[in-house]
C-alpha cells in the first residue's frame, strides 16, 4: 500500500494530477489530471518541432543520396582503372613475348638454325633442342698440338 501512496505523491509533484489523499477513508480525491492530448498553447511548439524534424530528415536523406552517388562514381572509376591496368599488363606481356621471340630468332640466325623448328617438330619451345642434328664440339687443343708435332 505504501508503494501506491509513493506513486500518487510523485504524480502530484510532477503535475500530472492535482488532488489530495484522504488517509482515513483511504481515497484519492482528484481535482485535476493532465490529459494525454496537447494543450492549445503547446500546439505551435509541437508544429515547430515536427517541421524541424522534417527538415532534418530531408537533409539526411539528401546526404545519403549524395554518399550513394559518390560511392557509385568511385566504384565505376575503380572499375575503369582496373580494366586499364589489366590492358596495360596484357600489352606488356605481349611486348615481352614479341621481344623474346625476336631475340630467339636473332640467336637462331646467328647459329644458323631455324628457331621454330623444334616447336614444329613437337620438341618444345626455346633455344634448347632447336635442331635434331647432333652437337659437334669445337676441335680440342690436342688436335692442334698433333698438327704442330
Amino acid at each position: 500500500m505504501r508503494e501506491l501512496e509513493d506513486l500518487i505523491i510523485d504524480a502530484i509533484y510532477m503535475g500530472i494530477i492535482q488532488g489530495s489523499l484522504d488517509q482515513k477513508s483511504k481515497q484519492l480525491e482528484v481535482e485535476f489530471s493532465m490529459g494525454r492530448d496537447l494543450k492549445p498553447e503547446d500546439l505551435d511548439r509541437m508544429i515547430n518541432v515536427l517541421n524541424a524534424w522534417s527538415t532534418q530528415s530531408e537533409n539526411i536523406q539528401k546526404t545519403i543520396k549524395e554518399k550513394i552517388q559518390h560511392a557509385n562514381t568511385m566504384f565505376e572509376l575503380e572499375k575503369k582503372h582496373k580494366e586499364e591496368f589489366e590492358k596495360r599488363v596484357e600489352n606488356i606481356k605481349q611486348n615481352l613475348k614479341a621481344a623474346l621471340d625476336a631475340e630467339m630468332l636473332q640467336a637462331a640466325e646467328l647459329e644458323g638454325a631455324d628457331p621454330f623448328e623444334a616447336s614444329r617438330k613437337g620438341r618444345g619451345k626455346g633455344l634448347k633442342g632447336m635442331s635434331r642434328e647432333p652437337h659437334h664440339p669445337a676441335p680440342h687443343h690436342r688436335d692442334v698440338r698433333e698438327r704442330r708435332g
